[in-house]
């Protein structure tokens, strides 16, 4: 658990972060992990969608999960005074997602136009084709998008969201981050009662394959013709031997001069 206390205004924020992220995606079976996290919104195996919502409303809470390269994350907003109840509710959302099968088939149609539209937009085309050239079709950072392959989400079923959420959501795989208007000392006796019960599964924990080898470095020009465009994007890109551990505040200078 990460904690620190902010006090301005009577709220606290809190995530739970997963190791996973669109870098555990099954490369046979890219968008699994997408349509997993926005599922989840849908409600739980107590809750349905219209229930989860009322709740969040009568806490005065927000509570949602998201996703980026490496990580994903169940979110929590709450007022200190209905912290407790919040924090169950947070609790219900990681642990019993629902996945039912009609609001998996909406989110579905959703993530599906999402790729439709990346699939015409210029620069999401660039993006698309540019990724698998850098790091390559097996490395967790190689998949094209994090939307995934259409026609693998077109045939995910809840029984497969279901598969992933066990294999990558478990406890031994999560940290806990809060800032707001409390104390850790407030805050740990409400993270016990919702999740020390909550037991990881027997199997190891996944791993992403990071060694996986990447395409040798060349400089190259690849044309994507897209008739009757009124405007050309340019795309270039290299992998840096850069580390998230490094000080990276030459880079982040270079990308603001840019």
């Amino acid at each position: 658990v990460y904690f620190a206390r902010r006090d301005a205004v009577p709220v606290v924020s809190l995530a739970l972060a997963f190791e996973a992220g669109v870098a555990a995606d099954p490369k046979s079976a890219l968008g699994t992990q997408a349509l997993m996290v926005q599922s989840m919104d849908e409600g739980t195996k107590t809750l349905d969608s219209i229930a989860f919502a009322e709740a969040q409303e009568r806490l005065g809470a927000t509570v949602s999960a998201g996703f980026d390269a490496d990580w994903s994350y169940a979110q929590l907003s709450a007022l200190s005074p209905n912290l407790a109840p919040s924090v169950e509710l947070l609790a219900d959302f990681v642990r019993n997602p629902a996945f039912n099968q009609s609001d998996v088939d909406r989110v579905r149609a959703q993530q599906l136009n999402q790729i439709n539209a990346e699939l015409t937009t210029p620069a999401s085309i660039a993006s698309r084709a540019l990724t698998p050239l850098l790091f390559g079709n097996e490395h967790p950072y190689g998949s094209p998008s994090p939307l995934g392959d259409p026609q693998v989400v077109a045939q995910l079923t809840p029984e497969d969201l279901a598969a992933f959420h066990r294999t990558w959501f478990r406890p031994d795989n999560a940290r806990i981050i809060a800032v707001g208007n409390t104390t850790l000392a407030e805050l740990l006796p409400l993270l016990e009662r919702s999740f020390a019960d909550w037991q990881p599964p027997q199997a190891p924990a996944p791993e992403k394959n990071f060694d996986a080898p990447l395409p040798t470095p060349q400089q190259r020009i690849v044309l994507i013709d897209r008739p009757n465009s009124p405007q050309s994007v340019i795309t270039a890109g290299m992998v840096l031997d850069a580390m998230g551990t490094d000080d990276e505040s030459t880079l982040t200078a270079a990308e603001l001069a840019a």
